[in-house]
């Protein structure tokens, strides 16, 4: 098992494009794991929001995903994969800084459409990286491949909460989210140096 779990880990490392994807999506993924965690927190006892209001704001973000999910496909035969996964990440990861600006009253409508807009990129983005690494990947090692992608991107998520917490205790749960947008809005920067950037669509395999 071993043996295989470095085989896999082998391929990625030789592949700049799918690096850049798995980092990206790591750290993405951490910032937006210490977000998650202080949100009903800020809205509700640094904001005064009532609950039901909470609610609204949060399933009005959530929303983006079925947003993302569905413009996925129609954006990716229209555009190019790689063109989509690379404003999915770029052009969206920006709105996060609208989250910690959210406050009282109308401002909430704020942290409703930052969230909205990060996780319609973000689920796009995930069905972009999944197409490709069904594509680019061969099949003997497909399976491994996704196992430790997953291994590395989903073990962020107790360390991004717990560093969202460490953050809020030690900054305060506004400035504490103002680190964790910045961070999750720079991250995606770096695609820009990679092929993705002048692909119309990801390379297949063999390609």
């Amino acid at each position: 098992m071993l043996r295989q779990l470095a085989e896999s880990i082998r391929f990625i490392m030789r592949g700049r494009l799918l690096q850049a994807m798995l980092v990206v999506a790591a750290v993405t993924n951490f910032a937006m794991l210490g977000i998650t965690a202080l949100r009903v927190v800020f809205l509700v006892r640094t904001e005064g929001a009532a609950p039901g209001t909470t609610g609204a704001v949060i399933g009005v973000g959530s929303m983006g995903g079925v947003l993302g999910a569905t413009l996925a496909s129609r954006a990716a035969r229209r555009f190019g994969s790689a063109r989509t996964y690379l404003a999915a990440n770029v052009a969206t990861a920006p709105f996060v800084l609208l989250l910690p600006l959210g406050g009282h009253g109308w401002y909430l409508t704020l942290f409703a459409a930052g969230s909205f807009v990060v996780v319609a990129g973000a689920t796009m983005s995930g069905v972009m990286t999944m197409t490709f690494r069904g594509t680019f990947v061969p099949a003997h090692l497909l399976g491994r491949v996704t196992a430790a992608s997953r291994i590395f991107v989903f073990g962020t998520i107790p360390l991004g909460a717990a560093t969202g917490g460490l953050l809020a205790s030690a900054l305060g749960i506004r400035a504490a989210l103002w680190a964790l947008a910045v961070l999750y809005a720079v991250t995606p920067l770096p695609l820009l140096a990679t092929s993705a950037r002048t692909r119309r669509d990801f390379p297949a395999q063999g390609t």
